[in-house]
Parts: structure tokens; sequence; C-alpha cells
């Protein structure tokens, strides 16, 4: 007669599961509010890896033609500093100055998109021009966004505040990145002790691949914000857009916005054509398609052949949660964080290693074709699942999943078939 648990037994167990879960429950839900809390330096510190990932291949180069390797990296970042400053101090006036007469001519170039809209022979743009406001003020709007009127003093400490906060953040990233650079190698080295010896190889090569796909990112992103700004500021003035500067570095900024950043960087282009001068409206919009059409047909391919290649989905899912975590500078770093998602997912989920396959595969002959099955089977969802953002590839994805398809048939007969030989 077989002998069941007493009741306390069942009892004190399931309490103890009970106790157990909560507490996991808890200490998931701390980890997760400490996150929350320290999100801003969650943020500086993922940059500043961003960062010095992006320049670890310069360093590298100076190395390999003899260079200390801290003279190579205080170079890089000279040289940075020092074109960024100049970058600054001459685009500042300037910019300054057409932001300027943007803002003084916002109400007069409010009143003629509005009397464009009035006297359109449509009917639905007429009744949005109704609804509109007949006045544009910028500084009611300011009010309104702000809420109430806040003292001179009060205001000038807040700004105070918020330009120190600007430079310590610029600073400890600047810092940070540059200790990246210098150390990321000892610092990889030490991570991989913390790991089992045998999982140490597979680790070492998913750091590698990480900073190889993050840093041709940042690489190519920085290089498509230049080349569109560039050919935006030619458009624009070839067309005769007044403040052409500004929106030509409103549209290279915008470049880095996944997804939306092109249409983003070309509507204040659209609408203050349309305030000005109507007819330009098409131009700007021809402008940019051509920009885009060259940039996704010549710019991407090349420029970002090593990037990421993340998956659509999990762009999106990355965006809504660091853009939500971080505002502009959460969705800027979206995609690599995306990156390095996908590539711990399909490293630890997605992929079988070959060991997992040697003990469930025996040594018969119909074993040993089951197992270059399976190989098959991973090589082609590994193959698949890098090539999703090649584009033109539609039929050779169909072609590879049919493959994969017809080898996971494959795959299942030959269980079939091997079951009643090991039984």
């Amino acid at each position: 007669m077989a002998i069941s648990p007493s009741p306390s037994v069942w009892a004190d167990w399931s309490a103890r599961r009970i106790i157990l879960a909560t507490l996991v429950v808890v200490a998931v839900a701390l980890g997760f509010w400490l996150l929350y809390q320290i999100r801003l330096v969650m943020i500086i510190l993922f940059t500043a890896i961003i960062i010095g990932t992006a320049l670890k291949p310069l360093t590298d180069k100076l190395s390999d033609w003899g260079v200390a390797p801290l003279i190579g990296v205080i170079l890089i970042y000279g040289v940075l500093f020092i074109s960024l400053a100049g970058l600054f101090i001459l685009i500042t006036p300037l910019l300054v100055k057409q932001l300027s007469a943007i803002t003084a001519s916002l109400p007069d170039y409010y009143q003629s998109f509005r009397n464009a809209l009035t006297q359109s022979p449509n009917l639905f743009l007429q009744q949005i021009s109704w609804r509109l406001p007949p006045d544009f003020e910028l500084s009611s709007l300011t009010t309104s966004l702000n809420g109430p009127e806040i003292d001179p003093v009060t205001q000038l400490v807040g700004t105070t505040g918020l330009v120190f906060k600007g430079l310590f953040i610029t600073i400890a990233t600047f810092i940070l990145s540059l200790y990246w650079t210098l150390d990321s190698d000892r610092t990889k080295r030490n991570l991989l002790l913390l790991i089992p010896n045998q999982y140490r190889d597979e680790s070492r090569i998913l750091f590698e691949e990480m900073e190889a796909k993050v840093g041709a990112y940042v690489r190519g992103q920085s290089i498509l914000c230049l080349v569109i700004g560039g050919l935006s500021l030619v458009a624009y003035l070839i067309i005769g857009v007044p403040y052409a500067f500004a929106l030509a570095l409103f549209a290279g900024l915008m470049e880095a916005v996944p997804y939306v950043g092109p249409i983003l960087g070309a509507i204040p282009a659209l609408a203050l054509a349309a305030s000005v001068n109507p007819q330009q409206v098409m131009w700007v919009l021809v402008a940019t398609l051509i920009i885009q059409q060259i940039e996704n047909t010549f710019l991407v391919p090349h420029v970002m052949s090593q990037a990421v290649g993340v998956n659509s989905f999990v762009s999106l899912l990355a965006l809504f949660a660091f853009g939500t975590l971080g505002g502009i500078l959460g969705v800027l770093l979206a995609i690599p964080a995306a990156a390095i998602i996908q590539l711990l997912l399909n490293q630890f989920l997605l992929q079988r290693s070959v060991l997992e396959q040697q003990t469930e595969i025996g040594r018969s002959e119909l074993s040993r074709l089951r197992y270059y099955v399976q190989d098959l089977i991973e090589d082609m969802r590994k193959q698949i699942r890098q090539d999703e953002l090649v584009p033109d590839e539609d039929n050779e994805k169909m072609v590879e999943e049919d493959i994969e398809a017809i080898a996971s048939d494959l795959d299942s007969i030959l269980a079939q078939a091997e079951a009643p030989a090991r039984g």
C-alpha cells in the first residue's frame, strides 16, 4: 500500500512555494523599480559604451600603426572634441539667427498658411481653416505649455540648473566612453571570468558580434545624418526655402530617429514652404523623395551593410520602451539596444548548440543523416534572421523558408524511422 504524505507536509510545501514565489515577484518588481529610478544613469552608461564601441576600431587601427593605446585614445577624442567644438562655434551664430527669425516670423507664416487654407477650393481644407484660431501668439502657447507665469529669478535658477545638468551628463558620458574605449578589453576579460568555462568561447564570440554590429550601426547612422543634412541643405538652397541651414540641420538630426525620422525632418520645410510660397511645397516634397531614394538605393546598402539587422517588431517594441524611459535619447538608443537583445535571444533561446544535438542523436547512419538535416535547419534559420533587412529579397526568402520547411519534414520522417531502430 502506497504511503501518501500527510496533509501537513503538503501544506508546508505549498507555504514554502508561495513564500518563494512571493519573494521572487517582489525582487523582480524592486529590480524594475530600481532600474526606473536610475534610468538616467543607465542611459548615460549605455550611451558611453555605444560611443566607445563605435570609436574602438579607430584606436585599434592606430595601435596597429604602433601608436600607444592611451595616446591613440587621447588623439581620437581630442580630434573629435575639437571638431565638435569648432562646428558648434561656427554654426551656433547662424543657427541662433535663423531660429530667432523663424520665431519672429511664425505669426506671419501662420496667417499666410491659414489664408491659403481659407481660399482653397477644397471644402475640407476650408473647414480646417475655420477651426484654427485667428491669430498665432507664441507667448500664449508657451504659457499654456509651461503653466502659470514663473518669476524671472526662479526661471533663471531653473535654466541654470538645466544647463549644469546637461554639462554634467555630457562630461560624464565623454569620460565613461573614453574609459570604455581604453579599457574595454580588460573589462570584457573580467566579465568572461564570471562565466562558466564551457560557455566562455560562445560568450566571447557574442561580445564581439555585439560590438561589431552596434559599432557599425553608430558609424553608419552618423554618416547618414551628415549626408542627409548636406543633401537637404543643397536642395533647400536651390529651391529657395528660407532658413535653409536650420531646416537642413533639423532634417539631418531627425535622420537618427528610426522609421519616422525622415518624415519628421521634412515637416518643418514643407510647412515653411507652404506659408511662403505654396508652389515650393511640391518642390520640397520632390526633393525629399529624391533624397530618400538616394538613401535607400545607394547609401544604406553600402553604409549600413555591416549594421544591426534587427527584426521590425523588436525594433518597434524597443522604440516604445526606451522612448518611454529616456525620451528622445532613449529613442536614439533603441535600435542598438534592440540589436543586443536580439543577439541574446538568438544565442540563448533560438540557437541549439552542437553539444545538445549530439546528446539527442545516436551513431547510426540514420542518426548521422538526421544530425546533418538539423544542422541545415539551424543554418537556414540563422540565415533568414540575418537577412531580414536586405531589400528586394522576397523571392529568396520564400525559397529559404521552403527549404527550411522541407528540411523540417525530412527531420520528422527520419525521427520516426530512427525510433524503431533505437528500440
